[in-house]
């Protein structure tokens, strides 16, 4: 008899979206459920930023919400409207705490602050190995990537950036509009740009952000912040609130999605938008399908990928790492020349064929049909460089 019904290591949006789901089904409330997670989850250290139609599974943990979104590079820029999405935040804390003041009253789920060291599923039993601890369970969810990478041919960047909350002693921002990319600043050190994400005509998120191979030394992200901050928004007089940083992979390569009965959530299963670096829909939708099976049929399992979105990641990658267009370029071309809702649709692999013909018809045809027809007939050179570790999200 295993110790538990179902082993969630990870306490992330992927862990917490799973069971919080889980925990909504008559059928599985009533597991007994173990999770687990490095830290205390005390902390707001991310946000999650995404767009959807209408209201969504955690839509009571919106901290802000925007229908306008600004465009900026160094040649224009562009007040874009997202209806009929809206692009929506939710912070880090507010998740944890939603999460985990729910979970407390439930005997029946143990919270464990401890470091995952192994996972092992065979004839005999599936069991996670919990400090020292061998710990059994039914069905493990894992949302840990693995330590080293697969070492498979796939383009591979990262999405790596610091943010700050500021607060300006003078009242600069307008909170019904948002910056999704700012490319006002240098692009030496890979495709970098900034979003700002107004909470009141004082306080906003102010984030850089690369695509690049390789991590920055802290201080090359705090100049950049700093200098963003006054020449662009022109703001002299402020104080940072909070900070944030984080890594996230970007890349084609395949994850593994079972072992057995330990089955692979979040980034772990390959859950982030490879072109674009969001995770959070992903995730929600992913958990859906999850519960729904578990419900349905006893075991989990997920609704499985259009090949096309595969096909069109990987065209993007393609350009991005092999410098056929700088980033600029194409995200200049995508948001400029296409309707943002259609643009939307196509980045959430949600986009009908008319939607698809609009976007690829705004991206400049040589470098995209370079990298097409390579993806397609195999005429590529594959990135096999691996990425810095990275945090479950």
């Amino acid at each position: 008899m295993p110790d538990y019904d179902f082993c969630l290591t990870g306490a992330g949006c992927a862990g917490l979206s799973l069971l919080m789901r889980i925990l909504a089904q008559p059928s599985l409330r009533h597991k007994k459920i173990l999770l687990v997670d490095g830290h205390l989850k005390n902390t707001n250290d991310r946000t999650w930023c995404f767009w959807e139609k209408g209201e969504g599974y955690f839509e009571q943990l919106v901290y802000r919400q925007w229908s306008k979104l600004l465009f900026h590079d160094n040649e224009q820029s562009r007040r874009l409207t997202t209806d009929p999405y809206t692009y929506k935040m939710i912070r880090g804390i507010d998740f944890y705490n939603y999460c985990f003041g729910f979970i407390k009253y439930l005997d029946n789920v143990c919270f464990r602050p401890g470091i995952v060291e192994s996972l092992e599923s065979n004839a005999r039993s599936t069991y996670a190995v919990v400090d020292g601890r061998k710990i059994t369970a039914g069905l493990i969810f894992n949302s840990m990537p693995p330590r080293k990478p697969a070492d498979t041919p796939a383009w591979r960047l990262l999405q790596h950036f610091k943010g700050w909350v500021i607060r300006s002693l003078r009242p600069v921002f307008d909170p019904g509009e948002a910056t999704i990319m700012d490319f006002r600043t240098p692009q030496q050190r890979g495709t970098s740009f900034f979003y700002v994400m107004p909470f009141s005509p004082t306080e906003a998120l102010v984030e850089c952000t690369f695509f690049s191979g390789d991590i920055l030394p802290d201080r090359e992200y705090t100049t950049m912040l700093t200098q963003y901050i006054s020449r662009i928004l022109g703001i002299r007089d402020y104080v940072i609130m909070e900070k944030e940083f984080g890594v996230i992979p970007m890349t084609t390569a395949v994850f593994p999605q079972q072992h057995n009965h330990i089955y692979q959530i979040g980034s772990a299963a390959g859950l982030t938008k490879p072109s674009s670096g969001y995770t959070f829909n992903y995730i929600q939708q992913d958990s859906d399908a999850i519960v729904d099976s578990l419900v349905q049929r006893g075991v989990p399992a997920r609704q499985p990928v259009d090949r096309k979105w595969h096909l069109y990641d990987r065209i993007l990658l393609n350009v991005l790492v092999t410098q056929k267009l700088s980033g600029q370029r194409l995200f200049s071309s995508l948001f400029t020349k296409t309707d943002l809702p259609d643009l939307l649709a196509f980045l959430d692999n949600k986009s009908i064929p008319a939607q698809d013909w609009a976007v690829i018809r705004s991206l400049p045809k040589g470098p995209f049909l370079r990298a097409a027809l390579g993806e397609i007939f195999g005429l590529r050179r594959i990135s096999t460089r691996k990425a810095p570790g990275f945090k479950a999200t």
